[in-house]
C-alpha cells in the first residue's frame, strides 16, 4: 500500500522538508536527520513486483562502492521486510543536477569534460561487471566538485538476482538503447550504457529535453550538432555520437573506448571537423558505391552521370561562395580586432601593429590617427605625446611611415595642434633626410637598411615552405581560408623578430649601432641571394633596390604626395634638394611620387 508524504512528515528519525523529483521507483525528498544533517532521501512504499528487489539490489551496489570516487554515497538506508508497513528508504548527499551544475551559458568543452569524466567511472565499473542502465541527465549530478552517477535503481552486476521479465522495457524512455526494449532479459548492458550516454551527451549539448529517435546520424540535419551550435569540434562530436549509437551493439565502442573518443576530441585538434567531414563523405562515397553495385540496368548510370555532374557543379558552386563570404568575414574580425587593441592601447597598438622590417600599406596611418581621434579633444595633445616618446624608442623603420601618415591625416583637426604638424613635420625631416637630425636614430637606420636584407636572406635558405604547410596542416579548412600561413607572412615574421631582438641588445648609442652596421652591411656582401621564389614586397625581390636607393626616402615621398596637406612642411632648402634629386632617379618608384611633389612645390625636375 502506497504512503502519501507531506513536508514536515517523520521517517524514522528523518523529517521531510520538501520533495526533490519522483521517479519510477520512488520519490526524493530532502530531509534532515539529527546525525547525517541534510541528505536526499529517497523513499519507496510499493513493495510489490519487482520494485522492491530493485530498490534492494541499489542499497547493495551503493554499499559496495561507498566512497568510490564518481559514484554518489550512501549515507544510510532502511530495508524493512515486505510484509511490513513501512518504507523502505535509502539517504544520499544533497547534489546538484548536472544540467544545473552545467549551467545555461553551456560550454563545449565542460560539457563533454563532465560526461568523459562519467564514462570513465562507467568504464571502471564495467570492469567489475557492474553496469548502471539508467543513463539520462537526471541521473547524473555535481557533488563536492566532482561529476557523479546517482540512481542504481536498474544497476546490473553480477550477483544480483534476475528481476527483468519477458520483453518488457527497461531503460530511461527516450534514452534506452533499442536492444532494451527488444529484449531485455537477452541484452549486454554494456553497449546499453554507451548507447544512453551518448544520447545523454547530445541532449546536454544542445539543450533539448529529449534526444533524438534511433541513431543519431551526421547527415540528418536536426542530428547533426553543427547545425545547433558554432563552437569548433561540433561535427567531429557528432561523429563520435553515431558511432557510439549504432543499432547493433556490437557496433558501438565499448565504454573505455567511448572514454579514448571523448579525451581525443577534448584534445581539440583544429582539423578534426575537416578529417570528420572527409570521413562522412568517404562514408557517403562507398555507400552511394554500394547502392550502385545493385542497379541492373545499364542505362541507369548514364543518368546517374549526369546527375550527379548537376550536384557536382551546385555543390562547387555553394562552396566558392561560402569561401568567398569566409574570407569576408575574416576580414571584418580582423578589423574589429584591430580596432578593439587600438581601443584598448590607444597609440601604443597603433604603432606596435606597424612595427615592421617592409614597408605595408599608406592606409596603415589610419590605424594611428584612429588612436588619437577616439579619444576626447582635450586628451589628443597626450597621446600624440605618447606616440612621440614610442617613435624615440628603438621601432623598426616602417612605425615612422605609419606616424607620419597618421599625423598628416590629424592636421587642423580639433584638439590635436600643434603637436600633429610638429609630429609630421618632424616626421618628414626623418624620412627625407634619414633621420639626420638624431645621430642615434641615423645609425640606427643605416643598421636595418643593411640587417634587414642580410637576415631576409639568410631566413630565405630555410624552409619556409614546409613551415608554413606543417603550419596550414595544423589549421582547419576554414581557418586556412581565413588565416592562410604563406611562406611570405612566416619570413616577415621571423625577419622582424630577429631584428627586433637585434635592436634590443645594441647599447643605444651612435658608436654601437654604426658598429654593428658595418658588420652587418659586410654580411650583406657576403650572403647570396637565394634561389627561393621570393614572398615578401611584389615589386622588390630579396629587397635588392635598397642599396640603390632608401625605402625610407621612396616611402616618405609617397606618404607626401598623397597628402594635401604637406606642401607648408617641405619649404626647407635641405627638404626640397632630396625631392628635386629624386626626380632624376632611374627609379619610377622612387621618380614618379618625386615628381608629383616637385610640381606641387614649384620645383623644376632634375635633368
Amino acid at each position: 500500500m502506497a504512503v502519501t508524504l507531506r513536508p514536515n512528515d517523520k521517517l524514522d528519525e528523518w523529517t521531510l522538508l520538501a520533495p526533490l523529483g519522483r521517479g519510477g521507483n520512488g520519490e526524493v525528498w530532502r530531509a534532515e536527520h539529527p546525525q547525517h544533517g541534510e541528505a536526499a532521501l529517497k523513499v519507496v512504499s510499493r513493495k510489490s513486483g519487482d520494485r522492491y528487489q530493485r530498490f534492494s539490489d541499489e542499497v547493495e551496489i551503493m554499499g559496495r562502492l561507498g566512497g568510490r570516487p564518481g559514484v554518489l554515497p550512501l549515507v544510510a538506508y532502511s530495508l524493512p521486510s515486505r510484509d511490513s508497513r513501512d518504507p523502505a528508504w535509502l539517504a544520499t548527499p544533497v547534489a546538484e543536477r548536472l544540467r544545473t551544475a552545467l549551467g545555461s551559458d553551456l560550454d563545449l568543452g565542460a560539457i563533454v569534460e563532465a560526461v568523459r569524466d562519467i564514462a570513465s567511472t562507467l568504464a571502471d565499473l564495467s570492469t567489475a561487471g557492474i553496469y548502471h542502465r539508467d543513463l539520462k541527465p537526471d541521473n547524473l549530478f555535481r557533488l563536492d566538485g566532482r561529476w557523479v552517477l546517482g540512481d542504481f535503481g536498474l544497476v546490473a552486476y553480477p550477483e544480483e538476482d534476475a528481476v527483468t521479465v519477458g520483453d518488457r522495457r527497461l531503460g530511461p524512455l527516450f534514452f534506452i538503447a533499442p536492444e532494451m526494449l527488444r529484449k531485455p532479459d537477452l541484452a549486454a548492458p554494456g553497449p546499453a550504457d554507451v548507447y544512453s550516454l551518448a544520447k545523454t551527451l547530445w541532449v546536454l549539448v544542445t539543450g533539448q529535453s529529449y534526444p533524438p529517435e534511433g541513431q543519431i546520424r551526421v547527415e540528418v540535419s536536426s542530428h547533426n550538432l553543427a547545425n545547433w551550435i558554432e563552437d569548433p569540434g561540433a561535427l567531429a562530436l557528432s561523429r563520435v555520437l553515431q558511432s557510439a549509437t549504432h543499432d547493433p551493439p556490437e557496433a558501438r565502442p565499448t565504454m573505455h573506448e567511448f572514454v579514448e573518443e571523448l579525451e581525443t576530441w577534448a584534445r581539440r585538434a583544429p582539423t578534426q571537423d575537416d578529417e570528420a567531414a572527409e570521413a562522412i563523405r568517404r562514408d557517403y562515397v562507398t555507400s552511394l558505391g554500394e547502392q550502385l553495385a545493385e542497379t541492373v540496368d545499364p542505362q541507369a548510370f548514364q543518368k546517374i552521370e549526369a546527375e550527379l555532374g548537376a550536384v557536382f557543379a551546385s555543390a562547387r558552386q555553394r562552396s566558392t561562395e561560402k569561401q568567398q563570404r569566409l574570407v569576408r568575414e575574416a576580414w571584418s574580425q580582423s578589423e574589429a580586432s584591430r580596432r578593439s587593441l587600438i581601443d584598448d592601447y590607444g597609440v601604443k597598438a597603433a604603432l606596435d601593429l606597424h612595427d615592421n622590417p617592409w614597408e605595408g600599406s599608406v592606409r596603415d596611418g589610419d590605424d594611428f590617427a584612429y588612436a588619437v581621434t577616439r579619444c576626447n579633444p582635450g586628451e589628443r595633445q597626450h597621446e600624440l605625446q605618447r606616440a612621440r616618446q614610442i617613435l624615440w624608442g628603438r621601432p623598426l623603420w616602417w612605425m615612422h611611415c605609419v606616424a607620419l601618415t597618421g599625423s598628416l591625416k590629424l592636421r587642423g583637426q580639433e584638439g590635436c595642434e600643434p603637436l600633429a604638424t610638429e609630429l609630421a613635420a618632424q616626421g618628414v625631416r626623418d624620412l627625407l633626410l634619414e633621420f639626420s637630425d638624431h645621430p642615434a636614430l641615423t645609425a640606427s637606420w643605416r643598421l636595418q637598411r643593411a640587417f634587414i636584407p642580410a637576415t631576409t636572406r639568410v631566413v630565405g635558405y630555410g624552409p619556409l615552405k614546409e613551415m608554413s604547410e606543417s603550419m596550414s596542416a595544423a589549421m582547419s579548412a576554414e581557418d586556412r581560408l581565413r588565416y592562410p600561413p604563406n611562406p611570405g607572412r612566416v619570413m616577415m615574421l621571423i625577419v622582424r623578430n630577429i631584428v627586433r631582438t637585434r635592436l634590443r641588445q645594441l647599447d643605444w648609442t651612435p658608436q654601437a649601432l654604426t658598429a654593428a652596421a658595418t658588420e652587418a652591411e659586410a654580411a650583406l656582401q657576403r650572403i647570396p641571394i637565394p634561389a627561393a621564389e621570393w614572398d615578401g614586397p611584389i615589386h622588390d625581390p630579396w629587397l635588392q633596390s635598397w642599396s640603390r636607393f632608401s625605402p625610407l626616402v621612396m616611402c616618405g615621398l609617397a606618404i607626401l604626395n598623397a597628402s594635401p596637406v604637406a606642401e607648408d612642411l617641405l619649404k626647407a632648402d635641405d627638404l626640397r634638394q632630396v625631392i628635386r634629386a629624386a626626380t632624376g632617379s632611374d627609379s619610377q618608384t622612387l621618380r614618379g611620387p618625386a615628381i608629383g611633389l616637385a610640381e606641387r612645390i614649384g620645383l623644376n625636375p632634375a635633368r
